[in-house]
């Protein structure tokens, strides 16, 4: 399914990686005699050994890029959050952590604009001009906002003394690690074969939300939404859960329907949940199925499992969800704290709806990612393949990031795995663990020779597409 970018973007490439990598390796032999040389303006990272090279050969891993980083297990320490929103005239100063005074500050170079979702290290000298405005998530778990025209030097005490409390595990789900948001528990599983089949759309209703997920019952008056089938006269929808609930028959006219925009998913069509005819209790488990009539013939969706949250389990939700509206963010940076939250607590089917506000404001190939995660959690395979494919599209144009583009890849891979294409799952997964190794990400490398292994071994038996 994936387009080849080899042709076109050759810096998104493992041909390329795997050239960069071979030629350090050979500069790095050439000055064997006075040690490693390390890129420059970067310090020597931990050496690789490499035996088909030369006998204990030390060599340098591509450098990592500078905008937007990802966490790596070595410079973990030293990162003290993550710029969630950026407008107007802001700076990053002196990298070196030095700063200048005087006469030599006003002769020095006006500073590095930063990226939204760029991490910040200890000692980062933040220059906001006026009109400019930044706000930085710190991994102690305070938000800082910089408004007024000043500079700040970025600590872990300016984070205590200036941030603002956030509810607990905030940080933790907008903290980049292995190329993604860590905010979906077993994202880096190998996938089972999906329920959802490339091959259904178009032919039963695809139930969209709410999908495989958790919900508050007070707020349940939840979109439903599946992919529409053409042709179709009318629908049922059926719930089944601790107690009977009556059909919902509705023609084609009674249901709003808009195109997706998402790849080739097609329309989407959308109904209230009758909260009337379908009262849910918290706590409990729920199974929704759609029929579609076609013709004289009535087809038969997959099952959505939906779980409501139990009361004292809603409520803290509930509380964290105030007190970050209460803080009066960006919206940018509130979307992301929601989303991350909502995925945490499984509801995610309103981790999709933040995750998808926020990229709307500004694309990101991190948040993508990480929305293609959420939508394998709720075995929306097909959606997620076109939310990893998107992030690819992203550093293509935006800023290449080899740990997000390797996550990307094995999410493209995972999804391929799924839907039993074994054969197009192998190329994606040798990408995510070439760049992945390249990049310092060992939870991500070690997820993708895992997977790679699978589908090689999947692809010789004889049933195997």
């Amino acid at each position: 399914m994936r387009k080849n970018r080899t042709a076109l973007f050759p810096f998104g490439s493992v041909t390329f990686y795997t050239i960069v990598f071979t030629a350090i390796s050979l500069l790095t032999a050439c000055g064997a005699a006075t040690g490693p040389v390390a890129p420059p303006g970067k310090a020597l990272e931990t050496p690789i050994t490499t035996e088909s090279l030369a006998p204990n050969l030390q060599i340098t891993p591509i450098p990592q890029p500078t905008q937007p980083t990802t966490a790596t297990p070595e410079a973990i320490v030293e990162q003290i959050g993550i710029i969630t929103f950026v407008v107007g005239d802001v700076f990053i100063e002196e990298a070196s952590g030095k700063r200048a005074s005087g006469m030599m500050r006003l002769l020095a170079q006006p500073g590095r604009v930063p990226t939204a979702l760029e991490v910040i290290r200890n000692g980062t000298h933040l220059r906001v001009e006026a009109g400019g405005s930044v706000t930085i998530v710190c991994y102690n778990n305070r938000v800082v906002r910089i408004t007024q025209r000043r500079t700040v030097q970025m600590t872990t005490a300016v984070c205590g003394e200036e941030g603002r409390q956030l509810p607990p595990r905030s940080a933790a789900s907008v903290q980049p690690n292995n190329g993604t948001l860590a905010t979906v528990a077993g994202s880096r599983r190998l996938s089972p074969e999906s329920r959802e089949k490339e091959g259904d759309y178009g032919k039963i209703a695809i139930i969209v939300a709410p999908r495989n997920t958790k919900i508050i019952e007070g707020d349940m008056g939840p979109l439903i939404q599946w992919v529409e089938v053409p042709g179709v006269s009318r629908y049922k929808l059926t719930v089944n859960g601790p107690v009977p609930l009556p059909d919902q028959l509705v023609t084609r006219e009674e249901v709003a329907c808009e195109d997706s925009g998402i790849g080739r998913i097609g329309t989407v069509c959308s109904l209230a949940w009758p909260l009337k005819e379908w009262p849910l209790v918290a706590g409990e488990t729920y199974h929704l199925t759609i029929h579609s009539r076609v013709g004289i013939e009535w087809n038969l969706s997959e099952k959505s499992t939906i779980k409501t949250l139990a009361v004292e389990e809603a409520a803290t939700i509930q509380a964290d969800v105030h007190a970050i509206q209460s803080l009066a963010l960006d919206s940018a940076t509130e979307n992301l704290l929601l989303a991350g939250l909502f995925a945490q607590q499984e509801l995610y089917g309103a981790a999709i709806n933040a995750y998808q506000a926020r990229l709307d404001e500004a694309p990101a190939a991190l948040i993508a990612v990480a929305l293609g995660d959420v939508y394998r959690a709720t075995d929306l395979q097909l959606f997620a393949f076109f939310a990893y494919d998107a992030a690819l599209d992203q550093l293509d144009t935006s800023g290449d990031d080899p740990a997000v583009r390797a996550a990307a890849a094995f999410g493209l891979g995972q999804v391929e795995y799924s839907f039993r294409k074994y054969g197009h799952a192998i190329p994606h997964f040798e990408q995510a663990v070439i760049l992945a190794q390249a990049s310092g990400q060992d939870a991500l490398h070690q997820a993708a020779q895992t997977g790679l292994d699978a589908a090689r071994a999947a692809k010789v038996t004889p049933s195997s597409p």
